[in-house]
């Protein structure tokens, strides 16, 4: 899974990664910068919601359990904001508990997946990878 550049055009990918965890956060963005995708961060509802408005990403990697407004709401937010635009954000949800009641609620509210924490880096890659087609990114040249 390390040629996830290799096998798609990354160049223009953007990625908002919403944790409450700085530890989290750094290290995903870290890992994905590697790989040439352009990462923004926030650490709660409201930071998410806006940075989703302004920088309209390709992926929203989204921890369920966020502070004050939970990530279903996030969610829902995000979903609503997308209907009638011709853009398509992938969003999959995080999270710590690996209850099967969070994993459906998130797939029944309009995520594309969920991953389960601790989360590998050869897991996170290869979950991007699986979505990464649906994404329609510029054509360069």
């Amino acid at each position: 899974m390390a040629e996830l550049v290799e096998s798609q055009n990354t160049e223009y990918l953007k990625i908002l990664v919403v944790d409450h965890h700085e530890d989290f956060l750094k290290s995903t963005e870290s890992m994905l910068k590697q790989r040439g995708l352009i990462i923004f961060k926030a650490t709660n509802a409201i930071s998410a919601l806006s940075q989703f408005e302004l920088r309209l990403p390709d992926f929203v990697l989204l921890e369920i359990d966020l502070p004050i407004i939970d990530g279903f709401v996030v969610l829902r937010k995000m979903k609503s904001l997308l209907k009638g635009m011709n853009h398509h954000t992938r969003i999959l949800m995080l999270t710590e508990r690996n209850h099967v009641n969070d994993v459906k609620k998130a797939l029944a509210e309009g995520a594309h997946d969920y991953l389960v924490k601790p989360i590998s880096r050869e897991r996170l890659l290869e979950k991007i990878q699986k979505h990464i087609i649906h994404v329609e990114t510029p054509k360069t040249g």
